[in-house]
């Protein structure tokens, strides 16, 4: 009998490898890391009544990749149901019997307060932490892009290299190369002129935008700072994140409860990890960007008509994504996390351009004795054109952390 086990979870991985092991023809619908543990170790069931053993079965993350089958285990949990249910179509032939296992408990919200959800919120508000330790560091940083056309041919690519430093109170970025030759002085000191006077006017949107919230509550108005004296030299006065921050941390996920399941256990020099997977629910989302009210309503009124088809597809990246982040137990450090968005059949397009597969992810490093920085920061993204395949690869690598001070330059 073939056999799909969609949801390979607890319940489903359990009753599907028991199928397996009996002789069936078992291939388990996954998705990220659990997918590629599946593929390369098989599935592991222990059992002290029964007896401990592992099977080795076929695991796919696309029910079109299987085809119609004798039998669908759909072992789901409730609040994935509107996105797994349509992909079920595949599976379903004239004879095809459909059996669920969902427990009536996956109905109700998950705990509000376990010992997994409580783990999570210390280990966000270390990487909060992180995030402001950051912007205290000057770095360098290589900046790599490469398209692959069909047949791994090389359509295009750039490397970059770069410094950050402290100049008039703002973190600049100074290009030093460009694909391996050094940029001129002239050049890099245009550059640098024009960087800075694109985060003074950064800066001073921000400051706009929380004045005229505040004004919308009602709150008192700060005064205006008066200018900061020419001896306090490069002293930090920018409020804003420099954009190696945005680039570093550009998955700002915040704390869900009850969206967290413990994957695994590994180590690192000696030290205990966590594997995470976090199921997001409010990862896509417009709730915190920070415009003002008056910003909003005037960006509603452009594109209004569209709003319909916007909400469904934030909707539906939230339920298709995965992030796996590896977490220093003691520490409640995260030193990689990866993004992996399984689905994207629901994107409009799809006969013009297919996207097949979306990853990206952050690796930290220990700079400095208990400092935790990002060390890299990696995406892919692969699509089916008319031409054929495609692939886009992006990376940044961050080193030679050094603590802000006025007199660090470009020499």
């Amino acid at each position: 009998m073939r056999i799909a086990i969609v949801g390979a979870g607890a319940v489903g991985g359990y009753f599907g490898a028991r199928l397996a092991h009996a002789g069936q023809d078992v291939t388990f619908i996954a998705r990220g890391a659990h997918l590629d543990a599946i593929r390369a170790r098989g599935l592991q069931v222990v059992s002290p009544a029964l007896g401990d053993f592992t099977v080795t079965a076929r695991a796919e993350a696309h029910t079109a990749a299987v085809g119609p089958v004798d039998l669908v285990v759909f072992a789901v949990k409730a609040y994935d149901n509107d996105t797994a249910i349509p992909q079920l179509a595949p599976l379903v032939g004239s004879d095809t019997a459909v059996l669920t296992l969902a427990p009536v408990t996956a109905q109700t919200p998950a705990p509000r307060d376990t010992d997994l959800d409580r783990f999570m919120a210390a280990v966000l508000a270390r990487r909060d932490d992180n995030w402001k330790k950051l912007q205290q560091y000057i770095l360098d940083e290589r900046e790599r892009v490469q398209v692959l056309g069909p047949g791994g041919a090389r359509l295009y690519g750039l490397v970059h290299d770069y410094r950050w430093f402290v100049k008039d109170g703002y973190f600049v970025r100074s290009p030093l190369a460009a694909n391996g030759v050094a940029v001129s002085e002239e050049i890099r000191r245009k550059e640098e002129s024009e960087w800075l006077l694109r985060e003074q006017r950064r800066e001073q949107r921000r400051t706009e935008r929380e004045r005229e919230k505040a004004k919308e509550a009602g709150e008192l108005l700060p005064a205006d700072a008066e200018p900061a004296p020419a001896a306090l030299g490069d002293v930090l006065r920018q409020q804003s994140e420099p954009s190696f921050v945005r680039a570093a941390y550009f998955l700002r996920f915040r704390f869900e409860a009850g969206r967290y399941a413990l994957a695994g256990k590994e180590t690192l020099g000696g030290r205990e990890l966590l594997r995470v997977e976090y199921y997001p629910a409010r990862l896509f989302d417009d709730e915190a960007d920070g415009k003002t009210r008056a910003e909003r309503r005037a960006e509603q009124a452009r594109r209004k008509h569209d709003d319909h088809d916007e909400e469904r597809i934030e909707r539906q990246m939230n339920k298709a994504s995965l992030v796996t982040l590896w977490i220093l137990r003691n520490e409640r450090q995260i030193v990689r996390y990866v993004f992996d968005n399984v689905d994207w059949g629901f994107l409009p397009g799809r006969s013009v351009v297919r996207v097949d597969d979306v990853k990206a992810s952050m690796a930290m490093g220990e700079a400095f004795p208990g400092i935790w920085l990002p060390r890299q920061v990696e995406a892919r993204m692969a699509f089916v054109t008319a031409v054929g395949n495609v692939e886009a690869l992006y990376d940044i690598t961050y080193t030679d952390y050094k603590e802000a001070g006025v007199s660090v330059r470009v020499r």
